[in-house]
This record gives C-alpha cells, structure tokens and sequence, in this order.
C-alpha cells in the first residue's frame, strides 16, 4: 500500500512539472521581430510571479548575442535588475524513438521476407534437381519395350506446378521486401534528419526581478541569419484612372527558431555604417597646353543614345505612419506573419495605397517607333521609398518587371505599361545637309528638317505627348534655332534642348509634326559628319 502510494505521489509530481514547463513554454512566447539587412532582434515576453524572484527563458538558438540581451517589465513598477545565461544540450524527441521502433519492427518483416523467398528459392533448385534426374533415368527406361510414358508425363507435369508455386512465392516475397526496403529507407531518412536536430545547444535565460505581483517580463536578443529587402507591386487600373502600390519586403531567416505568428518590423538602418564624419581634401588646378589649335564640330547630336526622357508628374496622398530611427526608418508589416528557420523567402506585405493615376501615351520616335502607355502618380507613402524590383500590372494582366530608384514622399515617378498597338508613329528624314557659305558669306548651315507622321486608329480622341530634341550649343559662335516651318512646340527646354509636343488626334486620323532646325558654323571650322 505504501509503495502504491509512493507511485502515485511520484507520477503527480512528474505531471505537475510537465505542466509547470509546458505553461512555461507556452508563456514564453514571441512577441516581435525587427529584421536589419544581416541581423534580427527578437523580444519575447513571460508571465511572472515576482515572488520567485526570477524568471527562466528555455530554448533560445545559441547563435544569440550575449551582449544583446536585455529585459524590462511591463504591467506595473519593478524593474530586472540581473540577467544570465546558460547553455543547454537538449535530448533525444519522441519523434525520434517512434521512428526507431517502426524501423525495428521493418527489420522483423524484412528478416521474414528474405528468410520466404530463401525457402521458395531451395524448394524450386530441388524441384529442378529431382527433374532433371528424373528425365535422365526415363531417358534410359524409353529404350525398354512397353514404357510407362503416361505416368512419366503426369509426374512431369506435378512437378511442373510445384516449381510454378514456389517461384511464385518467391517473386511475392521480393516485390513485398523491395517495398519494405523503400519505406525503411524512408524512416531512416527523417531519422538521420532529427537526430541532427535533436540534440543541439540552447541557451537558457535567467532574468532576476525586482517587483511585486505578477508582472510581464520582456527578454529581447540579436541574432545573425536574418536578412530582407524591399519589392514593389504597382498596379494600374486605366478605367477607373487609379494605381494600388503596394510595398513588401522579402524576409529570409536561418536564426535556428521559427518566428510564427509575430509582429514583424524591418529597419533600414545600417548597423555596419561608419559613424565618424569623413574629412576635407584638398583641391588641385592645373593647367595644359593644347597641341591642336584646330576647331572642329563633330556631328554627335544626332546619335541615338544621347537623348533622354523627361518626368511624369502626378497626384498622390499621404502615406503611412512610420517608426524614425535616426538616419533610418522602421516599416511594420500589416498583419502578423510566420517565417520559418529555413531560409525560405517569404513575402510580407508592409502597406498598400490606392490613388489617382496620371495616365499618358507617350512616343519618343527619334528613339523607337512605338506609342507607349504610361502611368504616373507620387509617392504615396510616408517613407522613402528605397530602391527595389517593381512588378507592373495593367488590369489584371502582367506586364514586366522593372527598377524603382530611390523616391522621397511626394515625388513622381512613372512606368511604362507597354506599347499601344493601335497607335502609330514614324520619322521621315527629309533633308540632313550642309550649305558652305558663299562669296560674301561668314557661316556654315547645317540643315536638318524631319517628318513625324501620328496616327490614331482607336475610336475616341487620343491626346499624345511627342519627344524630340536638338542640339545644344556650348560655344557662344555656334547657333541653333528652329525654322519657321516648324510645327510649335508646347514647350521647349532650352537647357537639354527637348521638345515636346502635346497633340490631340481625332479618332482614326494621322496628324503630321514637322522638326526643322538649322546650325549655324563659322566657316573656318572644321565639320565633321556631313
């Protein structure tokens, strides 16, 4: 009766402490995560009686940072007042020893299986044998008058079947041991996999308090493997002249925990930056004198490459609310987010704004002979946003991918939706010559005169905005200016020397731009290209 009781009094006692521990574990849960470019800061939180005296943080990765950690408390006065760590080697799982029990019991039907089709293999080599004894001795009796060759055949034919059953069963045992051999080597697999896992070290957290009451004890660490970087998704919707962009960041982590279901925040901030300002140099002037007094134009203005596109600007809103950091900023993602320890991206959606679009067709026909569909608003958000991938959709179809440079809140940017094939475009050169000058004449003229032929086949009126330029003198003797027979311009940068022209086509119809400019050279330079 005493020992009875001593059983039951002891199994109590275990059960309480599993339930001690797994209150423990429960408790101790994950509250959030700030992931930096190569780094996280996890902070979990514990219920506690401040009674004890201390409180105990089990199973933290052992790649933490002991320099790191920090606690405080929440839900009253008090404060931590102390912090330790300890390593700890965890066990085998139950996992563990569930898998060595299946593959033992696979051993006892494999051992049975081989040991079957062994038998069957033995029987069928007698049968054999005691066939082919028999058919050289009926062999030697076939020579006598009167041989009893009706029962040698029914012999034959026994023996027949008899060797038929037993390759049957032989052929039986080893598809069903091949079978068990694959799900033995299956077991063994997982197996291998979580005796890697199953023991390996943890550190446990020792935070000593000072308080009364219970209160919520918080434990934040660093921990490498953890990285993320930004992506876009701008979608455009021409009928209702709206853009949803929305901004995500994608999370990878190896830390050796899984973070489930936490709030999650990812920073900007640099923690590998220099902190000390950079010094002044010292600037030098020198001269050189030339070897060549020649003076020689070349023709380059009218080379592809040296032409560029102007912004787009467009309406926008104000964005979210975002945590300052100094010189960085935190961004929190929309809802809680899990993110597993094994280095999987996962995308996590940080905010999204839907505002009024600026929708243009556009056309650069010195550059490629297409109308282009573009899309443009201003940062909506309240944040910079930083560099990244952006994946462009019209409606619900995909267009392309494409690169967002850095954009401070309220800045525009536009992106290309794709060309529009029921618009046309085409540049006729007309004249591209020089004129010397004559007798009494002091200049060259360099003419240049095109065609820009638009068409609109769609069937309502198209406003279409037309990009040129022409060259921009950097010498006070050389003058470019535009003809009369020009079509004006709605606006010219003198600067860059673009022009853009901002037409209204009526509904399957061409308009015609006519370019004419001409440069005007000393004659004693040197013109190249002509």
């Amino acid at each position: 009766m005493k020992t009875n009781t001593f059983i039951n009094r002891t199994q109590a006692l275990a059960a309480l402490c599993l339930l001690l521990a797994a209150s423990e574990a429960r408790a101790a849960s994950m509250d959030s995560v700030v992931v930096y470019r190569d780094r996280a800061q996890v902070t979990r939180s514990l219920a506690a009686d401040c009674a004890a005296g201390e409180v105990h943080f089990s199973g933290l990765p052992s790649t933490l940072d002991p320099k790191t950690l920090w606690g405080s408390l929440s839900g009253g006065a008090g404060t931590v007042v102390g912090l330790t760590h300890t390593e700890e080697v965890s066990g085998p799982r139950p996992e563990a020893k569930k898998l060595q029990q299946q593959i033992r019991a696979l051993d006892v039907q494999l051992v049975a299986l081989v040991r079957q089709r062994s038998a069957a293999a033995a029987i069928a080599r007698k049968l054999q044998s005691f066939r082919t004894h028999l058919t050289r001795v009926w062999g030697h009796q076939s020579t006598v008058a009167r041989a009893p060759t009706r029962g040698w055949d029914q012999a034959l034919d026994l023996l027949r079947q008899r060797a038929m059953v037993a390759n049957k069963r032989q052929r039986e045992a080893l598809v069903k041991e091949r079978g068990l051999r694959r799900q033995r080597q299956e077991l063994s697999n997982k197996l291998t996999l979580i005796q890697r896992k199953s023991r390996r070290t943890t550190y446990r957290v020792t935070a000593m308090l000072k308080c009364a009451g219970r209160r919520t004890v918080h434990l934040s660490y660093v921990v490498p493997g953890a990285t993320w970087r930004v992506s876009y998704q701008f979608r455009a919707d021409p009928r209702r002249r709206k853009v949803t962009l929305v901004a995500q960041a994608v999370v990878q982590q190896g830390t050796g925990e899984d973070w489930r279901n936490v709030k999650l925040s990812v920073s900007t901030a640099n923690l590998q930056r220099k902190n000390i300002p950079p010094r002044v140099q010292r600037m030098n002037i020198s001269t050189q004198k030339p070897t060549d007094t020649r003076k020689i134009l070349t023709r380059r203005f009218e080379h592809r490459r040296k032409l560029t596109t102007g912004k787009v600007t467009a309406a926008a809103q104000r964005g979210p609310r975002t945590q300052p950091q100094g010189l960085a900023m935190s961004l929190r993602a929309a809802r809680k987010v899990t993110v597993p320890s094994d280095g999987r991206r996962v995308v996590v959606e940080l905010t999204r704004r839907t505002v009024a679009g600026d929708y243009t067709l556009e056309t650069v026909p010195k550059l490629y002979p297409y109308v282009y569909s573009k899309a443009a608003i201003k940062n909506p958000f309240a944040f910079t946003m930083l560099p990244g991938p952006v994946e462009i959709y019209n409606g619900n179809a995909f267009v392309g991918r494409a690169q967002l440079k850095q954009r401070a809140t309220g800045e525009p940017f536009a992106f290309s939706l794709g060309v529009n094939n029921k618009m046309q475009v085409r540049r006729y050169v007309k004249v591209e010559k020089m004129e010397k000058p004559g007798a009494l004449g002091s200049e060259k003229k360099l003419r240049h005169r095109y065609v820009l032929q638009l068409g609109n086949w769609t069937r309502r009126t198209q406003t279409l905005r037309v990009l040129e330029n022409v060259p921009v003198s950097q010498n006070k003797v050389i003058k470019v200016s535009l003809s009369r027979d020009s079509t004006k311009p709605s606006a010219w940068n003198k600067t860059d020397g673009q022009l853009t022209w901002v037409l209204k086509i009526s509904p399957r119809s061409k308009k015609n731009v006519v370019l004419d400019y001409t440069i005007k050279v000393p004659k004693d330079y040197v013109v190249h290209g002509y």
